[in-house]
């Protein structure tokens, strides 16, 4: 069972993200605090990790893509799609490493084809 771990501050976040991918089988861990990402990361070894950018930053972003524990895990990145500069956010996330992005709130049919295409890139 793959592993996915979803970094967002909001508890909603972790647990909308958590109920769609428990259902496709995968084995989700929710971190409500950017700073015990990393530790968590290196603990549980997730194939994955969904980072929300409404709450954290692109240098949270480049921490996610370049600390030894993580570097070689792929990065989805979430924001909610209120303006422009939130899609900007995504790209920028995207040029600096992360390999796709989901816009909020969260299509439920789109963040499992998303979290599927990045298994099977893996």
């Amino acid at each position: 069972m793959a592993r996915v771990l979803v970094i967002d501050n909001s508890n909603n976040g972790v647990l909308k993200s958590k109920e769609i991918l428990e259902n496709e089988g995968y084995n989700i861990e929710g971190c409500e605090d950017f700073e015990s990402s990393i530790p968590l990361a290196k603990e549980k070894e997730p194939d994955l990790i969904i980072l929300d950018l409404d709450t954290n930053s692109i240098d949270d972003v480049k921490r996610v893509l370049n600390a030894p524990e993580t570097a070689s895990i792929p990065l989805i990145v979430s924001i909610t799609n209120k303006n422009n500069s939130a899609r900007i956010k995504c790209i920028v996330s995207l040029w600096n490493g992360a390999r796709d992005y989901i816009l909020k709130p969260i299509n439920k049919d789109e963040l499992i084809q998303r979290v599927h295409a990045q298994m099977k890139l893996s």
